[in-house]
């Protein structure tokens, strides 16, 4: 536990009195309420997330989601692990208490990434589709999956949200590890702090809740390249200025990182989507690789004489 103000760990967010009168504890470094966001309501403290306001994310990742994990009891450990297999009938029962016990300890995460990941399965069908039958040209955007799309819209629905969930979670996956291994490895807070791997996670999602603004395409058309480029861009700038709340880094620090994960996610990411087209046309990758390279090339040239 930490006070939001100036992040001096504390060990009393608050003291609680018989007749349920609650004190906040004060903070022996700065003076003043280590964490007032205890007694703010859960619709202002979303608001204050939405205006980047510093305490509100160091409450909910210090002050609130530490807190749950360190009060919530260790898994169940099997004793009879050096036993024979035959003697250790239980195992099967104590495994699966074990991945029961692990999805109710981070339950606020995997809620959180499901959430995130069904809307932007949606988000990114909807953007490809746009793309490929307008035949506009968008900066930065994926020449691999522009090719695999004139396959991708021939299949059924069922088939299409399968390949974009399968993209999606693949595309989270590898942004959240390759974060995860840079901070630890590369920052000295992520080598000091407690739990930094679930901080960081949660630090994510948080940032990323922007994506959460295309449900008003229910009420408002939203479905154009424009306003989904833009809410990737703000999505981005969140997570930059959250790690650096969260972390106390340097905007340099942070802004190094995050380009050498988005470097090694879309290598990674067109490596396995030029492999998928091949298996579908039967074509070489190799073949494949210089066809995406020259669309890149081509598309770069074409992007930056428009702004010349």
């Amino acid at each position: 536990m930490i006070c939001i103000e100036c992040s001096a760990p504390t060990e009393t967010l608050y003291t609680e009195y018989s007749n349920k009168y609650v004190q906040l504890t004060e903070c022996k470094n700065c003076h003043s309420e280590v964490d007032p966001y205890v007694e703010i309501d859960n619709v202002l403290l979303f608001i204050d997330l939405l205006l980047l306001k510093p305490g509100a994310y160091r409450h909910l990742v210090y002050n609130s989601m530490v807190v749950s994990l360190e009060s919530f009891k260790e898994h169940y450990k099997d004793q009879r692990r050096r036993l024979p297999y035959h003697k250790s009938t239980p195992r099967l029962k104590v495994s699966i208490k074990n991945i029961f016990n692990w999805f109710k300890k981070y339950d606020t995460i995997i809620r959180l990434w499901v959430l995130l990941v069904v809307f932007e399965v949606y988000l990114t069908w909807v953007e490809e589709e746009e793309i490929y039958h307008t035949r506009e040209r968008v900066p930065f955007n994926s020449v691999t999956l522009q090719l695999l799309m004139i396959y991708v819209n021939k299949w059924n629905a069922l088939q299409q949200y399968m390949f974009f969930l399968a993209y999606c979670v693949l595309d989270n996956v590898l942004f959240h590890m390759f974060t995860l291994r840079l901070v630890k490895s590369w920052m000295p807070w992520g080598k000091t702090t407690n739990y930094s791997s679930q901080i960081v996670s949660y630090t994510i999602l948080l940032s990323q809740g922007v994506k959460i603004f295309p449900i008003l395409m229910l009420i408002w058309p939203y479905d154009n390249i424009i306003s989904m480029s833009i809410n990737k861009w703000i999505a981005n700038l969140y997570l930059i200025e959250s790690m650096k709340i969260v972390t106390n880094s340097s905007y340099g620090s942070i802004m190094q990182l995050l380009v050498i994960v988005f470097l090694l996610r879309f290598t990674i990411l067109n490596i396995l989507v030029l492999a998928l087209l091949s298996m579908i046309t039967g074509d070489n990758l190799i073949n494949n690789v210089l066809v995406v390279l020259s669309q890149t090339y081509f598309g770069l040239r074409t992007f930056v004489s428009e702004l010349l």
